[in-house]
């Protein structure tokens, strides 16, 4: 009752004294602000504030004339402190506080500035964080200002907005992003919102801040090529374009690199008027952008104003997006009509186009009779040449690859029998040839190519891994490869591998061979009699009959609707030695039975076999280890049923493939342009 009776005293003390003030009752001294006068009693002020404090009880100037101008403070947080030293209440908003702030700080009204404090913290957010934190730095303590520069940081997307925010420091927008756990496109438009033109010590930061973000990870590509690249800085500075293209490079190199058409295009022309040798990663990543876009641009503008070098890239990408090689000619003749003087890049275009995809009708109709062609003796001669090879009966090749060198041989089985080498400008252990639709493929590095007839390899689609101890077989017009654990196919009418089917269970040391709806898998290890059949429209694997001998490395071929299995070596158990073999067996896929049949010639172990003129080949797997024995090629005679040796072939350093394809009359390499 005591302490309530004090309250109320009190409480009856201050609304006397404000009712005096009011009435300007005993008022005997006065607070002058921006021409309003406030009466107030020299007690309260003393009572209340420091500030009035020390200037009543040390006689100042303003205590002895009796007022007192407060010039730099706003009338608002003046009248907000004096009702508060007379009441003590106060309403706090977000249109007087900074005023109120200001106002008691001055007048040392301690009790009031932390009330303001507290409302500033309680209602601290992304829009009034940069005020408040300029309120803090005068009127706050440490931990206030560490709470605005935090809202600061974590709101940084939405405080860049702010008119406040080209205000702040170097040093302080430094800290903030290096703080802040947002990426290189919010650094960007902060450090670009930040900057004005007219200030150098800005523009110094600005060059040292684009560098840090092209560091950071993630930048889009599209931002660095439509915002970052034409930025009035950046493009006054060739230390930062350079560093944009190099940053660029790197993401298409570790193939980060994801950019719209419109972009592509962009960045096809800035770097058009580079050296080609430069940025060479940047032009293919392009090219693929353009070509897997090919019935895209074909309808913009920007398609007509590429150059013929642009152009030639994109129509010889080894995955271009057109729908035949006609498509792809009428493209060429739309692109070189758009201006006259380009007919004299017809015959280089001309060169992009695998006359092999276009029916011969097609070309004595529409190429034949075209007058851009028909004014072009060179032209003329490409169309000549390419109908002449329609024309022309095709000769047919062994084509074989020793994995370890990568080397390349062709066995022409016309005439008499000759193995003549292939330079191939490639190296790589492990290499393999394959055929499909008789044209020449090679997998490489888990990538395959194809044999485009113009001497260069195309490019066709990666393998995501490596199969280890695999084998290579086509069915139809597919591409197999797998391991012991997985399988891959190459599917030419959708351009990509399919890596989701089962692998063959073995080891190593197998062959295999395909037929016309299967793929079957034999031997393998140190020798064993095991098969299994592979069921392409199930993509399920089934044992089928064992062999009659146990076999490893040897080799397996499709022919005449029969699996033959021939060569190879065991390992003898009572003794652990090798035993090459020279036995051949058939299996006959009706009667799922095996039968022996004529042993070949030679010994042969890790060889190839290949089906070519309807005769059966076994390709090289002689030399058994011995340097100085020459290789050889055998063929089998269905009529005789005997085995003779038919070529000498250079002794392999590894494991040897072979493929049955048109036969190419000219050396052949790996270009690396299509690498």
């Amino acid at each position: 009752m005591e302490n309530d009776a004090k309250v109320q005293h009190a409480l009856w003390i201050l609304e006397a004294l404000e009712s005096m003030r009011s009435k300007k009752l005993i008022c005997d001294f006065e607070i002058k602000v921006d021409g309003q006068v406030f009466s107030v009693h020299r007690a309260v002020l003393m009572a209340c504030s420091m500030y009035f404090k020390a200037m009543f009880s040390s006689h100042m100037r303003e205590s002895r004339r009796g007022y007192v101008e407060m010039k730099h403070l706003g009338v608002d947080g003046v009248d907000a402190c004096i009702q508060y030293m007379y009441t003590g209440e106060i309403s706090i908003n977000s249109d007087n506080v900074a005023s109120v702030i200001e106002a008691s700080h001055f007048m040392q009204i301690d009790a009031l500035t932390d009330i303001c404090r507290h409302y500033l913290r309680q209602h601290l957010n992304a829009k009034n964080c940069l005020m408040t934190l300029k309120i803090f730095k005068i009127y706050g303590n440490e931990s206030d200002v560490n709470a605005a520069e935090k809202c600061i940081v974590d709101e940084l997307e939405t405080v860049i907005s702010s008119e406040l925010f080209p205000e702040i420091s170097a040093q302080d927008l430094t800290d903030y992003l290096k703080a802040s756990r947002t990426n290189s496109v919010i650094h960007w438009k902060a450090i670009t919102s930040w900057l004005t033109e007219d200030d150098d010590e800005k523009v110094e930061f600005f060059t040292a801040a684009l560098h840090s973000i092209l560091k950071m990870k993630g930048i889009p590509s599209d931002l660095l090529i439509s915002a970052v690249w034409f930025h009035p800085q950046v493009e006054k500075n060739d230390d930062s374009k350079v560093a944009v293209l190099f940053t660029l490079a790197k993401q298409a190199k570790n193939h980060d690199m994801d950019i719209s058409v419109e972009n592509a295009f962009i960045l096809q022309g800035i770097l058009r008027d580079r050296p080609r040798s430069n940025f060479g990663v940047l032009r293919r990543c392009v090219t693929k952008v353009l070509a897997k876009k090919f019935d895209e641009i074909l309808e913009m503008q920007q398609f007509y104003d590429m150059n013929v070098e642009n152009l030639c890239d994109v129509l010889e990408y080894h995955n271009l997006r057109c729908a035949d090689e006609t498509y792809k000619w009428e493209a060429i003749l739309k692109w070189v009509k758009h201006e006259e003087l380009r007919v004299e890049y017809l015959h280089i275009l001309m060169h992009c186009i695998d006359f092999d995809e276009i029916p011969i009708s097609y070309l004595h109709q529409n190429m034949r009779g075209e007058s851009v062609v028909t004014k072009s003796p060179e032209c003329l001669q490409i169309l000549y040449d390419a109908l002449y090879a329609k024309s022309a009966p095709r000769e047919s090749a062994i084509i074989t690859m020793d994995s370890q060198s990568g080397s390349l041989h062709r066995l022409d089985l016309t005439g008499e029998n000759e193995h003549n080498e292939l330079p191939v400008a490639v190296a790589v252990s492990g290499a393999k040839v394959i055929s499909v639709g008789r044209k020449l493929h090679i997998l490489c590095d888990n990538v395959l190519y194809r044999f485009s007839g113009k001497a260069k390899w195309k490019r066709l689609a990666s393998l995501s891994r490596t199969y280890d101890f695999n084998q290579i077989v086509a069915v139809n017009s597919d591409i197999f490869i797998f391991d012991n654990t997985n399988m891959a196919c190459f599917e030419f009418e959708a351009g990509k591998w399919n890596e989701k089917l089962p692998g063959c269970g073995y080891g190593n040391g197998f062959c295999a061979a395909g037929t016309e709806d299967a793929i079957y898998v034999c031997g393998g290890g140190y020798g064993c009699q095991k098969a299994t059949r592979f069921d392409l429209k199930s993509s399920k694997w089934t044992d089928v009959a064992p062999m009659r001998e146990k076999r490893a490395l040897a080799a397996a071929c499709y022919f005449r609707d029969k699996l033959y299995v021939m060569g190879g070596y065991e390992i003898l158990i009572e003794s652990t030695k090798w035993r090459h073999k020279k036995s051949v067996e058939m299996y006959d896929l009706s009667s799922r039975a095996w039968t022996a049949i004529a042993h070949m010639k030679k010994t042969r172990c890790n060889f190839t076999a290949a089906v070519c003129g309807d005769v059966l080949y076994a390709v090289g797997g002689a030399a058994g280890g011995n340097e100085s024995l020459k290789d050889s090629v055998e063929s089998f005679d269905s009529e005789t049923s005997q085995w003779k040796i038919v070529a000498e072939l250079p002794r392999p350093e590894g494991e040897i493939t072979s493929c049955v394809c048109d036969a190419p009359s000219f050396s052949v390499k790996l270009d690396d342009q299509y690498i």
